[in-house]
C-alpha cells in the first residue's frame, strides 16, 4: 500500500508538471513582456445623438527596457474622432497617430524618438496613459429595439489586468431594457451610470457589453437587421455555452468518473476470498523459474523486466552453465562466458536464453563470450542486427507471457477498461483546454479550465499508471500464488526473521538471492546475507563469489545497457450585420509597450 501511495503521488506530480507546461504553451505565458497592467478605468458617456465619449485611463508598470507604449482598436463599423492623448507620471516625447476614421492606432514615445530603450528602475517605472475619443454610431437600431454593443476591452492585450473598471452613463431619460456582459459579470448602478469591475481580468480576453435600449430614444443612430428575439437567442446560446464548459461538463466528468471507476472496481477489481492467512513463507512456495516469478509477482502478469532477465542469468550462473567476465575495479560485469549450452536441469526458458546468448557470442579460443562492449559497438554499426537482437529478446519475453496466460492467474479486463477510460479522460481534458483557449467566446474561462480540467488530467494519469490488480482481479488460484510469493519476499526483507531462521546452506542462500533479484529486492537481501554469512564461510562451502558481491546481482543493469543500445539502434531513422454574435461588438483591440 505504501508503494502504491508513493507511486500515485509521483505520478500525480509528474502529470501536474506536464499539464502546467502544456497549459503555459496553449495559453501563452507573457513572462517576457515589457509591461504589467496595474489598473484600467474606462468611462463611456452616451450622448443624446447616439454618439459616445470615451476616456481610457491605463496604468502601466514597465518592468523591462522600453521605448514607449501603444494602443490600438481594429477597423470596425464605428467611427472615431476628437482623439486626445496624454500621459501622467512620465512625460512623453512624441505621439504618433496612425488612426483612420474607423480605427484607432496610437504610439506614445517615452524616450527620444527612435532612441535607445530605457532601463527601468528597480521595481519598474509607472506611467498612466490617458486617451479620450468620440465614437459615432455607437448606438445601433434594429427592427424593434436599439443596442449599444461595445467592447470596452480587447483580446489583443498579452497581459492580465489586476483591476479593470468600466462605466457606461446614459441620459436620464434612457433606461436599458436588458444588459448582457461577456464574460458574465455583476453590474452596479449609480443614478444612470452602470459599473462593471473585474479583479485579475485574464490576458487575451475581451470584455464586452450589450445594452438593449428602447428604439427611437436617440436622434442619430446606425441601423441593423435584428429583433429583440434575435438578441435573446444569441445571448441564451452564449449562456448555455459558458455553463456547459464551466459547470456542466466538469460535473458530468466528475460524476461519470466516480461511477465508472467504482463500478469497475466493484465488479472487476475486488479480490476473491481465499483460505490462506500466513504472514511469511520461509521456503520457495513453488518450483517456477525466477523469470516467471518476476513476470507474475513483481510485474503482476504483465511480462518480464530486466530484473527477471537478470535473475534467469544468475540462475544459469548458479547452475554452472555460464560465468561472468568481471571488471572488479569498475565493479561491473562486462560479459557472459558460455560454459555449456544444454543440460537436464534446464527449463524451456533457460534453454532458449542460452541459445539466444550463443547466437550473439564471439569465440575466444575454446570459449564463447557474450561481450557487452563488443555487442554495443556492433549494434551501433549494424541496425539490422540490432533489430534482430531486439526481436529475439522480445520473442523470449513473449514465451514467458504465454506461459502466464495459460495459468489464468489474473483477470485483467477491468484494468484494461480503466486504462481506456483514463486515456479518454486525459484526451478530453486536453481537448477542453485547447477548445477553451481557442474559443473566441469563452477563452475567459481558460484560468478556470486550467485547474478544473487539470484535475481530470491528473486523475486519468494516476489511473493509467495504477497496478493492473487495482481494477483487475486475481483468480483464487492466482491470489494464493501471489500472496505466497509476496510473503516469501517479506521473509527475505525481514532481517530479524532472516537472521533467526536463515537458509540452512550457501546453496539455498544462492537460490534465494536469485529469487530476490526476480522480486526486485536483491540489494536488500544481499546486505542481510553479508551480515549473517561471513565471506570465509561462503568460500569454504563453495559459494559462487560473484553472488556474494553486489556487481554479480547487478547483471540485469549491465546487460540492460546492451538491450538499451540495441533498442536505440533498431529504432533510429534510416532516412532522413445581424444583431452581432458574442465578441462581435465594436471597439476592443489591444495595446502594450515597445
Amino acid at each position: 500500500m505504501k508503494k502504491l501511495i508513493i507511486r500515485g503521488v509521483i505520478t500525480a506530480a509528474v502529470s501536474l508538471a506536464i499539464w502546467i507546461i502544456i497549459s503555459l504553451v496553449v495559453g501563452g505565458t507573457g513572462f517576457n513582456s515589457t509591461y504589467h497592467l496595474e489598473s484600467v478605468e474606462i468611462e463611456h458617456r452616451i450622448m443624446d445623438d447616439g454618439t459616445m465619449e470615451v476616456h481610457e485611463k491605463i496604468n502601466y508598470l514597465l518592468v523591462k527596457p522600453y521605448r514607449g507604449i501603444y494602443r490600438e482598436i481594429p477597423t470596425g463599423r464605428t467611427k472615431y474622432s476628437d482623439i486626445k492623448v496624454w500621459t501622467e507620471g512620465m512625460n512623453y516625447t512624441k505621439i504618433q497617430n496612425f488612426s483612420t476614421a474607423n480605427s484607432l492606432k496610437l504610439k506614445v514615445w517615452l524616450v527620444p524618438f527612435n532612441g535607445s530603450p530605457r532601463e527601468p528602475s528597480e521595481g519598474g517605472d509607472r506611467v498612466t496613459l490617458h486617451i479620450t475619443y468620440k465614437v459615432q454610431e455607437a448606438v445601433e437600431e434594429g427592427y424593434d429595439v436599439a443596442q449599444l454593443f461595445w467592447k470596452y476591452w480587447g483580446e489583443d492585450w498579452e497581459q492580465p489586468v489586476k483591476n479593470l473598471k468600466a462605466s457606461f452613463s446614459f441620459p436620464d431619460y434612457v433606461n436599458p431594457i436588458k444588459i448582457y456582459t461577456h464574460p458574465p459579470a455583476d453590474i452596479k448602478r449609480e443614478s444612470n451610470t452602470y459599473w462593471l469591475q473585474w479583479k485579475k481580468f485574464p490576458a487575451k480576453t475581451f470584455g464586452e457589453v450589450r445594452m438593449v435600449l428602447p428604439k427611437g430614444v436617440f436622434t442619430v443612430s446606425d441601423s441593423g437587421r435584428y429583433t429583440l428575439e434575435d438578441i435573446e437567442k444569441i445571448e441564451n446560446d452564449y449562456s448555455r455555452k459558458v455553463m456547459l464548459w464551466k459547470v456542466n461538463l466538469p460535473l458530468i466528468l466528475l460524476g461519470s468518473s466516480i461511477l465508472i471507476l467504482f463500478l469497475l472496481f466493484y465488479f472487476m477489481g475486488r479480490e476473491p476470498r481465499i483460505d490462506y492467512n500466513a504472514l511469511y513463507e520461509r521456503e520457495l512456495p513453488t518450483n517456477d523459474g525466477p523469470e516467471f516469478i518476476n513476470a507474475v509477482v513483481k510485474n503482476l502478469c504483465t511480462g518480464v523486466d530486466n530484473d527477471g532477465l537478470g535473475a534467469c542469468i544468475l540462475n544459469l550462473y548458479r547452475k554452472g552453465y555460464l560465468d561472468f567476465n568481471v571488471d572488479s575495479k569498475k565493479g561491473r560485469i562486462e560479459g557472459i562466458i558460455l560454459k555449456k549450452l544444454s543440460g537436464g536441469d534446464l527449463s524451456s526458458a533457460e534453454l532458449q536464453l542460452l541459445q539466444f546468448f550463443s547466437r550473439y557470442a564471439i569465440d575466444f579460443g575454446d570459449r564463447k563470450i557474450f561481450d557487452f562492449s563488443e555487442l554495443k559497438s556492433r549494434f551501433r554499426k549494424n541496425q539490422k542486427e540490432a533489430r534482430r537482437f531486439t526481436q529475439e529478446l522480445r520473442t523470449w519475453k513473449s514465451f514467458i507471457k504465454a506461459m502466464i496466460k495459460e495459468r489464468k492467474y489474473l483477470l485483467s479486463t477491468g484494468a484494461g477498461l480503466s486504462k481506456l477510460y483514463a486515456l479518454f479522460l486525459m484526451a478530453f481534458s486536453l481537448f477542453a483546454l485547447f477548445n477553451v483557449a481557442n474559443s473566441y467566446e469563452i477563452n475567459f474561462l481558460f484560468p478556470v479550465a486550467r485547474y478544473v480540467y487539470g484535475l481530470f488530467w491528473g486523475v486519468g494519469a494516476v489511473v493509467l499508471t495504477l497496478p493492473v490488480d487495482v481494477f483487475g482481479r486475481w483468480t483464487k488460484k492466482g491470489r494464493e500464488y501471489y500472496l505466497k510469493w509476496k510473503n516469501f519476499e517479506n521473509y527475505l526483507k525481514d532481517y530479524s526473521l532472516l537472521s533467526e531462521y536463515p537458509p540452512s546452506s550457501v546453496v539455498l542462500w544462492e537460490e534465494y538471492l536469485v529469487y530476490a533479484t526476480a522480486l526486485g529486492v536483491a540489494d536488500e537481501v544481499r546486505k542481510h546475507m553479508n551480515k549473517i554469512v561471513p565471506q570465509e564461510l561462503w568460500e569454504k562451502e563453495g559459494g559462487h563469489m560473484y553472488m556474494y558481491y553486489p556487481y554479480g546481482l547487478h547483471v540485469s543493469r549491465d546487460f540492460g545497457s546492451v538491450v538499451s543500445t540495441a533498442s536505440a539502434a533498431s529504432s533510429s531513422s534510416s532516412s532522413g450585420s445581424g444583431a452581432g454574435g458574442v465578441g462581435g461588438g465594436s471597439g476592443g483591440g489591444g495595446g502594450g509597450a515597445f
